[in-house]
């Protein structure tokens, strides 16, 4: 087993970095340290990270990351997928921190022991008051949204049904594009993801508003949610807390 999960950045220093859990730099205005792998090197969309966000450290990773690595997963700077067991996982599904080290959350040991026995570790779900479709909808440009699903009708017209109903009937998800996973899972999911994003930016104009402008890291949340519901349902699956450090 050799597995890698890329750290997401923006920022000059990272919160969390062992033999597995590796810096990336998504952000080529700062000087960073020389050995930090960066999402502007060999086959990329750096220059998509605005509207990508954490995608384009996804996208190089499935372009470009030497096959030696059987898993992949990512984290951000300041958001990590809980490891270290405890009794109060059963219950929680994200942790706040504040002065406290997120290594205290994550080893390599642990990571490695769950994924000897689990294909997949996704974040816990959190439950919402309507779903995911009126969720995106409320809180995004709905226009963006149909034209998303209209891509997913006119990709997958046999099994659309499911996704529509999925979208409109789930009232929890979990967010920020964090997962663990084998490199064949991963590749798959790339494969599929990307194809449909693409489409969808052929289709629709960007706002302007820098926080909408993220549209595409939005969409994909989402995207996640139904893949491994609808696509993929016969994977051995670990769902973990999220642990957030705040103030950063």
């Amino acid at each position: 087993m050799n597995p890698i999960v890329l750290v997401v950045t923006h920022k000059p220093e990272v919160m969390l970095a062992t033999s597995i859990a590796t810096p990336i730099n998504v952000n080529h205005k700062i000087d960073v340290p020389p050995h930090w792998l960066s999402d502007n090197e060999g086959d990329n969309i750096a220059e998509k990270n605005a509207n990508y966000c954490e995608l384009t450290a996804m996208y190089w990773a499935w372009k470009n990351l030497p096959k030696e690595y059987t898993h992949v997963g990512l984290f951000h700077y300041r958001r990590i997928l809980k490891t270290q067991p405890s009794i109060k996982d059963y219950w929680v599904a994200k942790y706040s921190l504040g002065n406290e080290n997120l290594n205290d959350y994550f080893s390599d040991d642990s990571l490695e022991n769950l994924l000897a026995r689990y294909d997949l570790l996704l974040p816990k779900e959190e439950s919402q008051h309507m779903s995911i479709a009126k969720h995106y909808k409320c809180r995004h440009i709905p226009e963006d949204w149909d034209v998303l699903i209209s891509v997913l009708r006119e990709k997958h017209p046999i099994t659309f049904d499911e996704i529509d109903s999925y979208f409109n009937q789930t009232k929890s998800q979990f967010w920020a594009n964090m997962f663990v996973m084998k490199r064949d899972i991963f590749a798959q999911y790339c494969e599929w993801l990307f194809d449909i994003l693409f489409e969808v930016e052929k289709r629709i104009q960007v706002s302007a508003y820098p926080y909408q402008a993220r549209v595409f890291g939005f969409m994909a949340e989402r995207l996640m949610n139904m893949y491994f519901q609808v696509f993929v349902k016969d994977l051995k699956v670990k769902r973990l807390p999220c642990v957030m450090k705040r103030d950063i």
